[in-house]
């Protein structure tokens, strides 16, 4: 249970989800009969672990060549915004099977077309669509997309009606400049009145994953209290941290054998017995055995945590500067820390002492500096030393994404916008790192949006928020403007 909770507990791993029911080929997985050749294909595939489209024995092709229809792709662009949750209707099937039904029995839809039934699949999905669209860009913003009363949604998209909605993951204040935004950020690479294949839009949609995992859209939201501190995500967390060739030794061959009954959720109490006994043995992956005992689900976590020391102990020993090992072990301890503090806050302290000895280790301001100061930063902050870390998260902001979340986030908690503002100001990364790029990007129209909101709710304060709410209803800030309002209302 306890091996369970660490794979979730601080988002160390990165899960693949798999769609079962499709089918296999030569070469890999390949879940279309008709995509082996197609350039899309990679994307394609990409899109059906994501969850974005239906695949297995009911869907064998995937038609990538055929216009996409305004239906569909409002239903991908649902899934995406909403992380897959909505299977509602296969994407693979809606050219062809898509009937459109009036409903009987139900008062004025919430749509403002005639021809989108609530009673048809497409109805959840574009309401759920045209709600995002309307907190960002104010009343009926649908429209802005597909005018009049019909829309028409067995017509193929074109490439600027598709920006219009994916412009919504960019969060720009302008609606009226959704083409020119989303070409910027290389989503899309056709003309303005071309049709939409469905090919292009599985690429596209792959281009906007690749963008939403790295950091997802209003980065400064934390609904949950579970985003921050932001820490990496660690890809490979179960590697051997030695390179073993055949044939291996004894020890080694048990070695080995341990870390994979572990990796692969197979491991049991004598897999632990194995790494003790080898521990007492003179084998030379200190690092290795210490890690994977603090994995040992039949110990108290306090000693877990000794064992993930222990393993920083043998990687200083061993004098070779490797920062992702030093990160994936910073990590090990963090996480043990967060199981730990669930019964005893007092412990983020205790950790932190214990880490922040082997700062004096490292380089300043050196990537193995930097892979240890991301925990010690985030220690401070669950110990109540906000401050601290923000002085340590200032000091590599410029070209590491988490320092630089972390340090906008909490000056923003604390008020700090022009603050905020003024370290971004200071953040101008290489053109080829396309992350800062448009973490920058995105900072920059998330804290141009919360000090507009500012300005708006003081003139609200004097003007009245009725008032305020007709002045600045296409911008960002109305959704708060309409929600004090509804406020008031229910007060007077």
């Amino acid at each position: 249970m306890q091996k369970l909770i660490r794979t979730l507990s601080s988002g160390l791993l990165v899960a693949a989800l798999l769609t079962p029911g499709v089918a296999s080929a030569a070469g890999g997985f390949l879940p279309y009969s008709d995509i082996s050749n197609h350039w899309a294909k990679a994307s394609i595939i990409r899109g059906v672990q994501a969850g974005l489209f239906a695949a297995g024995t009911d869907a064998p092709h995937f038609y990538p060549n055929r216009d996409m229809s305004r239906a569909e792709f409002l239903a991908l662009m649902d899934r995406l915004y909403n992380g897959g949750q909505y299977q509602l209707y296969p994407l693979t099937f809606l050219s062809e099977h898509a009937e459109w039904s009036k409903g009987e029995g139900f008062d004025q839809p919430y749509l403002p077309y005639k021809d989108v039934d609530r009673l048809t699949w497409v109805y959840n999905p574009t309401l759920r669509v045209a709600i995002v669209l309307d907190r960002l860009y104010g009343p009926n913003a649908i429209q802005q997309v597909f005018p009049g009363e019909e829309m028409k949604p067995d017509q193929p998209i074109t490439q600027e009606e598709a920006a219009k909605l994916m412009q919504m993951f960019t969060m720009s204040p302008d609606s009226s400049k959704a083409w020119e935004e989303v070409k910027a950020w290389k989503w899309l690479e056709g003309d303005r009145t071309d049709k939409l294949k469905r090919g292009e839009a599985a690429a596209a949609a792959d281009r906007m994953i690749t963008y939403l995992v790295q950091d997802t859209i209003l980065p400064l939201l934390d609904y949950d209290g579970t985003k921050f501190p932001m820490v990496p995500e660690i890809e490979e967390l179960f590697p051997y941290f030695e390179t073993y060739t055949a044939p291996k030794s004894k020890q080694e061959a048990a070695y080995v054998s341990a870390v994979d009954a572990i990796r692969n959720h197979e491991d049991s109490e004598a897999t632990f017995e194995l790494l003790r006994a080898l521990a007492d043995t003179t084998f030379a992956n200190r690092i290795g055995l210490h890690f994977y005992l603090s994995w040992d689900p039949g110990t108290e976590i306090s000693t877990n945590l000794d064992e993930a020391m222990s393993a920083i102990d043998a990687y200083f020993a061993n004098k070779i500067i490797l920062p992702d090992t030093l990160r994936l072990l910073s990590a090990n301890v963090y996480d043990l820390a967060l199981q730990q503090a669930g019964k005893d806050q007092k412990q983020f302290a205790k950790v932190l002492e214990r880490l922040s000895t082997y700062e004096q280790k490292v380089k300043p301001n050196s990537k193995e500096w930097e892979a240890l100061a991301i925990y010690l930063g985030a220690l401070e902050i669950k110990s109540g030393q906000t401050e601290k870390a923000l002085e340590r998260y200032k000091q590599f902001s410029a070209n590491n994404p988490e320092a630089l979340l972390n340090a906008c986030y909490y000056l923003y908690q604390e008020g700090r916008l022009e603050e905020a503002s003024a370290l971004l100001a200071t953040v101008k990364p290489n053109a080829s790192d396309s992350r800062m790029v448009q973490l920058g990007k995105l900072l920059r129209q998330e804290l141009t949006s919360l000090q507009q909101a500012q300005r708006i709710l003081s003139i609200a304060a004097k003007v009245g928020i009725g008032q305020a709410c007709y002045l600045y209803r296409r911008q960002q800030t109305y959704p708060i403007l309409v929600r004090l309002r509804k406020a008031e209302m229910g007060s007077a």
